[in-house]
């Protein structure tokens, strides 16, 4: 059946329902590589279409799945192409879909990285503040504030507090963290 659809695919290229059959041969046999082949080449016909009839959250889905096969495949050889190659395919998912929590959960399970939290903090400082999620933003601009304090940076530490006042203060109504912040 693989070398059927495999053929299908030559010839076809642009049918999702050939890709679909692929990844679930693929899936069945646990060939990560080879499913994560199919999966790209469906996001890149999906991404190809005109752009009103791109599926943004079908869009989003793929790249979640890119990145954790991706992840998956990766990480045993090379920790940290494999965290940087995953945070890649969330953050492009997001690009498709601002709101896709399961992009998201990735990524925060992913801020434990200490070569990509900074880059992971930047792209959910983003979603947090677009949400109105308050409390996780003000976590995100902690660490990003702990950064800049240990590289010295002055200014993106000025900016940053100034950032976590207003927070603890409008958004939280917490006036004490608010006042612990700024002094």
């Amino acid at each position: 059946a693989e070398a059927l659809y495999r053929q299908m695919l030559d010839e076809f290229p642009a049918e999702t329902r050939v890709h679909d059959e692929l990844c679930a041969i693929y899936l069945e046999e646990a060939k990560y590589e080879p499913l994560r082949d199919v999966l790209a080449l469906k996001r890149d016909v999906l991404a190809g279409a005109d752009a009103e009839e791109q599926d943004g959250q079908q869009l989003a889905d793929l790249e979640c799945e890119l990145g954790m096969l991706t992840y998956g495949i990766h990480r045993r050889q090379e920790a940290a192409a494999a965290v940087r190659l995953a945070v890649d395919r969330y953050a492009a998912a997001l690009g498709h879909a601002p709101n896709h929590g399961e992009s998201v959960e990735r990524l925060e399970e992913l801020l434990a990285d200490e070569g990509e939290r900074l880059r992971i903090t930047d792209i959910l400082e983003t979603v947090y503040r677009d949400r109105g999620a308050w409390r996780k933003l003000a976590e995100m601009l902690e660490i990003q504030l702990l950064a800049a304090t240990q590289a010295e940076d002055a200014a993106r530490r000025l900016e940053l507090l100034w950032q976590l006042t207003e927070i603890y203060a409008a958004r939280l109504s917490d006036a004490d963290r608010s006042w612990r912040t700024y002094g």
